[in-house]
């Protein structure tokens, strides 16, 4: 009997329920296709965000290699042809340039492979590379509580010796 009364009673009763289940599945339809958009908006903007975070990363490992290659390396070869310039002097101008050029370079290799296969693989994108990685950016607290010393022995040097 309950199966009964559940069924429309008449045409009217059963055009008014499919017209019910009409709208609540357009309305389903229409509320999936906002939430996609949105969700290809999001996603969009973060691949974007990735990018950016990429390319940031190669930039300032590029700058880093530069500041090696135009100042580090050819600063060595000026201390190593003046015997009595102090070599004390050339490890805290550049205090830990190399390490701190190694560990941006396994990042910069990380991100890019993360880019390059869409953060697959349990890899979750940017934030979970520099993470893996937050332990070895005290290698800066060392070269900026140096920063200073630094500065100062360049100075000290570029107003003594006329060949730096």
């Amino acid at each position: 009997q309950k199966r009964d009364s559940l069924k429309p009673k008449n045409e009217a009763e059963e055009n008014e329920a499919s017209v019910v289940v009409l709208q609540a599945t357009i309305r389903a339809f229409l509320q999936q296709q906002r939430t996609s958009k949105k969700a290809l908006h999001r996603k969009r903007n973060r691949i974007g965000l990735e990018k950016e975070i990429v390319e940031a990363e190669g930039n300032y490992l590029s700058n880093l290699e530069v500041l090696q290659k135009q100042f580090k390396v050819p600063i060595s070869k000026l201390f190593k042809s003046k015997k009595r310039w102090n070599n004390r002097d050339f490890l805290k101008m550049f205090m830990n340039l190399d390490s701190i050029i190694a560990l941006h370079k396994d990042i910069y290799r990380e991100l890019c492979l993360g880019e390059s296969t869409s953060w697959q693989n349990g890899v979750c994108g940017p934030a979970a590379v520099l993470h893996k990685y937050s332990d070895y950016f005290r290698l800066y607290a060392e070269y900026l509580i140096n920063y200073d010393t630094a500065a100062d022995i360049i100075n000290k040097y570029k107003r003594d010796h006329k060949s730096f």
